[in-house]
Parts: structure tokens; C-alpha cells; sequence
């Protein structure tokens, strides 16, 4: 069933009008929530484009499209992924192969019909560079600081080698001195209840720190990567002391040689617990897909601790991420 939207733009295209009326055009694009059944036609467009960044993968459009009121559609060989969050209309770019002007010229419409300038968000920087070369002077863009993701190579992690990493092994020798019982799991549905015991104390530690609409979303997002771990494709570990779940991580592979670590998390009260995760998952993936060379880390969402605690680790670089403002969209950086 097409989405029924009030076209409050009495000039908007007549396309992008009937569609989000009672068009029965069924050349046109059909919005709707993803579906875990998407994967099987997204993943190999998601291939095609070939990004690192985390919305690289399928299960970051799957696990966090309800937060931002995400609806996808297909046009051609190219995703159209638009959000509706506070009442502010925002695209995806594009994702794809095949003619790229089309897909814009489509959003723009859409944008129109609902009386609002045409926004994509999280735009990497080869991305950037195509809407330049097939769309000259048709964007504005402005670096998006608070949404770029760090990037590291997985045997940096795996050895935390170097002496600007040298805190990073004190930290992780600590923590194996004084739990001589340690070890690290892969993750399995066998972990599950325990890493979800897990996500409700260190919930209660940021209260305080964080949006509680995130926080709900967040625990949603992980109960359902781990209600369809296999079928989602995921890879993840877990740090236990004795019979305790000390802390947990996981990860999906990307584009570019790349796993996006999506979710993890430590007990507060187990000092290294976070160091010691995030090396011995490096040293799984380094193990299990000895292909991947990097781990994106993803973004710091603009929070001064967790900026601190990724620029901590070093990263290689930060993959460049850009808000790209359509013609009336009154932006200027």
C-alpha cells in the first residue's frame, strides 16, 4: 500500500504529487520501512557502491532506520532512503550503481511535495566528488565533524603496538593480571541474556549523559541484531570473568575491507574491560576474516567522551562525512 502524504506544495512536480497521493503509477518509487526480506536485493547494491562508512552495510539501515523514521525505495540499481525526524525531511545519498542525476532529480521532487528543501546527510567524500562531477554547482556542502567514523587497521587494534598506544596495553595488562580467570568468546545466542543484563547497567551509568529516546532505541536496535544474528550476518565477542559477562561487542563487514563495529559495551566496574574487548574482537576478526584490513569504529555523535575515548585509539583517519544542502535550502557553512 503507497504512503498517503499531503502534497502541501501547490507548484511541487505533478510526479512527486500523485505519488504521494493516491497515485496507482507503480513506475514510481514505494516507500516503506526495511524489512529483514530486503536484504536480499540491498546487500548487493550496498556491494556495488562499495562504501566503508557504517551505512555501508545492511544492518545499519535495518537496526537504526526506526530512530530516524526511515522508509527506503528502489530506483533502478540505487537505493532512495529518506528520514523524517522532528518534523525535518532528510535523504540518504543514493547508494548504487547506474545513472546518479535521476535519483536526485527524483528526491528533489519528493522534497518539493512536502513543502521542503532537498537535504542528504552522512555523504562521504568519493560520494561528494560523483554529485560534483554529474551535478556541478547543484549542492551545497558542510562537513559533518559529529557524524564522520574513525577508522582503524585491525592490526593495529589486535596488537596495540606503538608507544602512543602504550596506555592501551597497561590497560589491557591490568586487567589480565588481576582476572587471571579471563577469556574471550565468540558471541553466540548462548551470551545473549547476559549481554543484555550487561546493556542494563551500563544504561543506568548514562542516565545522565545521554538522550533517553536513544538509549530505548539503542536497546531495540541490539535486542534485534541479536533476535536475527545469523540471518543479519553479524560477527561479535564477549569478555568474561568466571561466569561473568564483563563486556561485549559486534560488528558487520562493509565496504572497502571493512567490518563497522556497531555495538559495544563494558561493565563500568571492571577497570580495562573496554581496552581488553576491543583488542581481543580485533584479534577474532584478524583470525576469522583475515581479508578485512580496517575497523570502523563509527562516529562520536558530537559527545566530548566518546570523541576522546575513539581519538585515544589512535585511528588511521576519520572518513569524511558531509551534509550536501539542495537549492533552497538556505544553508551556508
Amino acid at each position: 500500500m503507497r504512503q498517503s502524504v499531503e502534497c502541501r506544495q501547490a507548484s511541487a512536480p505533478k510526479q512527486a504529487c500523485l505519488y504521494y497521493g493516491n497515485c496507482k503509477d507503480k513506475s514510481l518509487p514505494e516507500f516503506r520501512r526495511i524489512r529483514l526480506e530486503d536484504k536480499s536485493w540491498v546487500d548487493p547494491i550496498l556491494k556495488a557502491e562499495g562504501s566503508a562508512s557504517s551505512g555501508g552495510c545492511f544492518g545499519t539501515w535495518y537496526l537504526w532506520g526506526p530512530l530516524y523514521g526511515q522508509t527506503i525505495a528502489r530506483w533502478g540499481e540505487r537505493i532512495l532512503g529518506q528520514h523524517m525526524r522532528g518534523g525535518k525531511l532528510s535523504f540518504s545519498y543514493p547508494v548504487g550503481s547506474g545513472p546518479l542525476q535521476p535519483a536526485i532529480q527524483m528526491m528533489e521532487q519528493l522534497a518539493a511535495c512536502q513543502g521542503q528543501p532537498l537535504v542528504l546527510k552522512a555523504v562521504t567524500a568519493p560520494q561528494r566528488q560523483k554529485l560534483e562531477e554529474e551535478m556541478p554547482g547543484f549542492f551545497t556542502f558542510c562537513e559533518s565533524r559529529d557524524s564522520e567514523d574513525y577508522m582503524y587497521e585491525v592490526e593495529k587494534l589486535a596488537n596495540l603496538s606503538g608507544k602512543k598506544l602504550q596506555a592501551k596495553r597497561n590497560h589491557c595488562n591490568r586487567f589480565e593480571r588481576e582476572n587471571p580467570d579471563w577469556r574471550f568468546e565468540e558471541l553466540t545466542p548462548a551470551h545473549f541474556a547476559q549481554c543484555l543484563a550487561l546493556l542494563d547497567e551500563w544504561t543506568l551509568q548514562r542516565q545522565d549523559e545521554r538522550d533517553q529516546e536513544d538509549l530505548r532505541e539503542e536497546r531495540r536496535a541490539i535486542e534485534e541484531a541479536f533476535a536475527h544474528y545469523e540471518e543479519l550476518g553479524l560477527l561479535g565477542g564477549c569478555l568474561l570473568v568466571g561466569d561473568r559477562m564483563a563486556a561485549f561487542t559486534l560488528g558487520e563487514v562493509t565496504g572497502g575491507d571493512a567490518l563497522d563495529v556497531r555495538f559495544e559495551k563494558a561493565d563500568p566496574n571492571w577497570e580495562g574491560a573496554f581496552a581488553m574487548v576491543n583488542r581481543e574482537f580485533a584479534r577474532l576478526v584478524a583470525a576469522r576474516r583475515p581479508d578485512l584490513r580496517w575497523l570502523n569504529r563509527e562516529e562520536d555523535l558530537g559527545l566530548e567522551a566518546l570523541r576522546k575515548a575513539k581519538l585515544s585509539y589512535r585511528p588511521a583517519f576519520l572518513l569524511e562525512k558531509f551534509t550536501a544542502f539542495g537549492p533552497g535550502a538556505g544553508r551556508t557553512c
